[in-house]
């Protein structure tokens, strides 16, 4: 069976989940995603949703009601081995830890005076504390009947807690180092 990408395969469980769904429909629930990782755009879930139809791993129908010729996808048989071969697969890099765009520019915040560095630690801690707030709230709205929502939110708010923790010891730290 071939392999597909991250994207290929959450459209793949996202139809599976909320369908039969619009390509649209699935570009929505990227974007209401709590997970800043986790977005796609009209340009990207369009031509892929066409892609998954072509490789027969989606069906697509017309959706009465609904202007410019959408679609309504549906998983097919095809697509649903597909998914469940990827949640099988466990490449090692799924142990490898995330992309974090503080981390990555925290490589370069010796070129900040201290004053900045010290800003952009509190401002990062800041944005990190709204998200956990609203990933909080987020868990909170779940219904009890999507436990494997709740688990991959919880997942999530568990690295933001990390992210905050980590960031308060920078920012102690590097106070200390400007005394």
């Amino acid at each position: 069976m071939a392999v597909f990408s991250e994207l290929e395969s959450t459209v793949l469980g996202l139809v599976r989940q909320h369908g039969p769904c619009t390509a649209y429909e699935v570009m929505r629930l990227f974007q209401q995603s709590p997970t800043s990782s986790w977005r796609a755009s009209s340009g990207s879930i369009y031509p892929l949703a066409k892609k998954l139809v072509r490789l027969g791993l989606l069906n697509a129908r017309p959706s009465p009601g609904q202007g410019r010729k959408a679609l309504l996808l549906s998983l097919s048989p095809a697509g649903r081995a597909a998914l469940v071969a990827w949640l099988r697969q466990m490449p090692d890099e799924l142990g490898d830890p995330n992309s974090d765009p503080i981390r990555s520019r925290l490589l370069f915040l010796g070129e900040l005076p201290p004053d900045e560095r010290r800003a952009f630690l509190a401002r990062a801690a800041a944005l990190t504390e709204q998200s956990i707030l609203s990933l909080t709230a987020v868990i909170a709205a779940l219904p009890a009947d999507e436990p494997f929502e709740r688990f991959a939110h919880v997942g999530a708010l568990r690295q933001l807690e990390a992210r905050s923790d980590w960031l308060r010891s920078l920012l102690s730290e590097i106070a200390l180092d400007s005394q």
